[in-house]
């Protein structure tokens, strides 16, 4: 016993350290990835992604598979320790060991549904939380705007961002509802059907007098308070990570535009800067865009571009420095 009982720590601590290692490498190269695939896309595409997305999945999900690491170990010893000590109710009664297996799986099954449940309000929650990183993230943008102007910082405050974080204590005490019911019910299914089990096997006599004790034994020793406890987490974070590498999938499936920089040689002789008929107009319903235009810009020249908010300045800036990518018209170099 003392031997078995060295080994089983021993095992237990190389175990879960050779989790967290596994789970803090995969991450970081997950990060890393992402961030290398980030640098390479065009504007438009980061544009259409959005900084709050990536940042919920770098921070936000990376912190939280993290955190859930050092659960993995626990919940996998638990379902082995469930399963062998079924194997070993089986070798002691084949009918006392089915009816646990009935009893566990059903309510196996209904936990399990109910987290299905559980992870698409997560969804919901993860949504509702990117909407209001964008309304901070427009507070932060628009700092100067605002504090010069109190009527529009009031609406901006009431009708955006005081909205968005409403809904998202609202959308959270819903999940934590849902949790909390789940868990609970859980719970007290495996409380209330182990206390029948007891009840009824003497009742019904399934197992022999000498087996009794064993067999409660067995029961009572069954890890099901840790599986309750973790697995949910485990779950949440496998979601997280299952989002991660969706990112980095749809990062490596964006088409790379061409480097506006690395690609050219350099030019000592430049002299003029042509474009002809170049056009660039945006996605959606109120589709917005700039051109077909014709611009010369030459050596030594400085130019001014005025217009009104909303003329196209920016976006003709992003076209002709090679931000946006031309959907018609070419640039000539001298």
């Amino acid at each position: 016993f003392t031997l078995l009982l060295a080994g089983y720590i021993f095992t237990y601590r190389r175990f879960q350290l050779f989790i967290i290692r596994f789970v803090q490498n995969t991450v970081a190269g997950i990060r890393l990835d992402i961030m290398g695939h980030v640098r390479h896309i065009g504007l438009r595409d980061f544009e259409k992604i959005g900084s709050e997305q990536i940042y919920l999945a770098l921070i936000y999900d990376e912190r939280f598979v993290t955190a859930i690491s050092q659960y993995v170990a626990s919940v996998l010893l638990s379902a082995i320790a469930v399963i062998t000590i079924q194997i070993y109710l089986c070798t002691l009664s084949v009918s006392a060991g089915i009816l646990s297996i009935c009893v566990y799986g059903s309510t196996c099954v209904i936990y399990g549904f109910n987290q299905i449940r559980i992870r698409e309000m997560v969804e919901q929650v993860r949504a509702t939380e990117k909407r209001f990183l964008e309304s901070v993230s427009d507070l932060f943008e628009g700092f100067k705007e605002l504090r010069l102007n109190n009527k529009k910082s009031d609406d901006f405050f009431h009708t955006s961002l005081k909205n968005h974080a409403s809904l998202l204590r609202e959308m959270k005490i819903q999940y934590q509802h849902v949790f909390m019911n789940n868990y609970s019910a859980a719970y007290g299914l495996f409380k209330s059907l182990l206390m029948l089990m007891v009840l009824l096997i003497p009742l019904f006599g399934i197992v022999t007098q000498d087996l009794l004790f064993a067999f409660f034994g067995c029961l009572f020793f069954m890890p099901y308070t840790v599986l309750i406890d973790r697995v949910p987490g485990v779950f949440l974070a496998a979601v997280s990570l299952r989002r991660l590498f969706d990112l980095q999938q749809a990062l490596e499936n964006l088409n790379k535009e061409p480097e506006t920089s690395d690609d050219l040689p350099a030019s000592d002789d430049f002299e003029e800067l042509r474009y002809e008929h170049i056009a660039f107009r945006y996605e959606g319903k109120e589709a917005f865009g700039v051109g077909p235009l014709d611009i010369t810009i030459r050596k030594g020249e400085i130019l001014f571009i005025i217009g009104g908010n909303g003329s196209g300045k920016s976006t003709l800036v992003k076209l002709i420095t090679g931000l946006y990518p031309m959907q018609s018209g070419r640039a000539c170099l001298n």
